[in-house]
């Protein structure tokens, strides 16, 4: 027990992936006989959408060519499919890695803004937070966009502390990928202008 809080000590982010990680292993457990059902709604939606980039076929809603739908999460989902046989599991298990990342960067985040005990704590908090752990167990767009989207707003605050023009390209480079998965984030890209005015 003490080494462990030792490790926790010296390596505290070190040991936040780890506990994210070990949290979204159980809710992959939880949702291990999930997998063998057939997907639905969104879920069904984003997987035929990839079926058929792989196909060659475009993005297609309704089995309709589509420009409406956010293409980043179907040519995400394509990617992973075509190097794993179109793995659902492969899916889950690159957005738990993506997930626990997210952790981290909230963790670091805080660190910038309050310390490093209040980073520890912010971390364990999204550690151990349920939804954002199960997310990453569905075919969404959540998990990956709250990734994409925490890590614009991360370099665009070391940008403003820092001032380096590499973080303000880095943070619109992920908000426009973030815009690609949920449109939603289009709004913020005038909050971030406002912000540097």
């Amino acid at each position: 027990m003490r080494t462990l809080k030792l490790f926790f000590s010296t390596r505290p982010f070190m040991s936040l992936l780890f506990l994210a990680l070990a949290v979204r292993l159980l809710a992959f457990a939880v949702h291990m006989p999930d997998l063998e059902r057939p997907l639905i709604k969104d879920s069904y939606v984003y997987h035929t959408m990839a079926i058929g980039l792989i196909a060659g076929e475009g993005i297609r809603d309704e089995g309709q060519l589509s420009a409406v739908a956010q293409p980043l999460y179907p040519l995400f989902l394509a990617s992973v499919y075509s190097i794993s046989d179109n793995s659902r599991t492969a899916v889950i298990i690159i957005q738990m890695l993506l997930s626990a990342l997210t952790v981290l960067i909230i963790a670091a985040m805080t660190r910038e803004l309050a310390g490093e005990r209040s980073s520890v704590a912010a971390g364990v908090i999204a550690s151990l937070y349920w939804p954002l752990a199960m997310a990453a167990t569905h075919i969404l767009t959540e998990t990956l966009f709250i990734f994409l989207l925490a890590g614009a707003a991360y370099s665009f605050m070391l940008f403003q502390r820092r001032g380096r023009l590499s973080l303000a390209i880095l943070s619109g480079f992920l908000l426009g990928l973030s815009c690609l998965t949920r449109a939603v984030t289009l709004y913020m890209a005038f909050l971030a202008a406002v912000l540097i005015l």
